[in-house]
């Protein structure tokens, strides 16, 4: 794809929007667009998933704008400026566990050198800065298990894995396979306790060789011994009977009975609440499931896998919101931990 192909209308509706912030002038709006931009743009090296979901998010951020504008008055009060009631990176929209405690530098630095007087930031401020970081500089594809492309932050896949180890699932059902990396991290903790775990790995499309975003690993996760063994990957849309119908046939021939979800794929409102609704019959009582990268709300300003997650539970009261996973604070699956059932132990 060329780079006009992949930025020249995100360009256009960027300058666009710039052009309408100006004159409102939100000039905090320019930074957090700006942000936004950064997370997903760079080289896009033939994405056009995430070209397309940029081009959406900018367009609707605009048409946003150009409502707000129409809506504000001649005259705004002091300051001139109708501004808009929560802007979606605000800190109102964190996810994160104690997002409103301080962290005060001045008063660690003992030596109470100048350069550190008065300096204090918010738990927010610190989870929400680095995972503007992670997404600018593309973190998400340089993680590495034993040579393969793993694609999970490493304080969530430290966090998952103490997981495994101390509900022990049996069988665990992933939406979103990717490069396969994960999948061969999470078979080797599995069969650590249970020999005869297992992992089913569902994707609309094989990326064994390829990550979606583009990134490639010395070692291919096919190649791992517990590939076609304890991970049996299906390839199709998982929102389907035929896709549903393997997966229930193979759940009979492993004879699990300790389901764990692992909702990893489109990140999407649609697609995050159709898997839920469509699998979420396999857990047993006081099983789990995991909605992954409910973070994306905050950066897209749309609907997505938190959204999903709050709509399923309104619906299906068996489950909770289970924080305990949230211990390293920083997450990108934050308030996307779920149990099924009020009264389950705590570890």
């Amino acid at each position: 794809m060329s780079a006009r192909g992949c930025w020249g209308l995100p360009a256009v509706l960027l300058g666009l929007a710039a052009l309408s912030l100006l004159l409102l002038q939100y000039q905090q709006r320019i930074h957090e667009l700006a942000a936004i931009s950064s997370g997903f743009g760079g080289d896009c090296r033939g994405n056009a998933t995430y070209v397309a979901l940029l081009e959406a998010k900018v367009a609707a951020l605009t048409a946003d704008l150009a409502a707000e504008r129409a809506r504000a008055p001649s005259s705004a009060g002091d300051s001139g400026v109708a501004g808009p009631r929560v802007w979606p990176t605000s800190a109102d929209n964190s996810l994160f566990v104690d997002k409103d405690d301080v962290v005060d530098i001045a008063k660690f630095d003992k030596k109470g050198g100048p350069q550190q007087a008065g300096k204090r930031l918010s738990v927010d401020d610190v989870l929400f800065g680095y995972d503007l970081l992670y997404q600018k500089r593309k973190l998400f594809d340089v993680q590495r298990w034993k040579g393969m492309v793993m694609q999970q932050d490493p304080n969530d896949a430290f966090a998952i894995q103490d997981f495994l180890w101390n509900e022990r699932p049996d069988l665990m059902i992933e939406f979103g396979t990717n490069t396969g990396g994960g999948a061969v991290f999470w078979a080797e903790i599995m069969t650590e306790y249970n020999p005869d775990a297992h992992i089913i790995t569902l994707d609309i499309a094989n990326r064994i060789n390829k990550s979606f975003a583009g990134a490639k690993g010395k070692v291919k996760a096919s190649d791992s011994r517990h590939w076609g063994t304890t991970i049996r990957p299906i390839i199709g849309n998982p929102d389907t009977q035929d896709v549903q119908d393997k997966v229930e046939e193979l759940i009979r021939q492993f004879g699990a009975t300790n389901v764990f979800l692992n909702e990893d794929s489109l990140h999407s409102f649609d697609v995050t609440l159709a898997h839920l609704n469509r699998y979420h019959h396999l857990t047993k009582a006081c099983g789990w499931i995991l909605v992954q990268d409910t973070k994306m709300s905050r950066f897209t300003g749309r609907d997505g896998p938190v959204e999903a997650v709050r709509e399923f539970i309104g619906k299906n009261t068996e489950y909770r919101v289970d924080r305990r996973w949230e211990y390293l604070l920083y997450t990108q699956h934050a308030q996307g931990w779920l149990q099924k059932g009020q009264k389950c132990g705590k570890r």
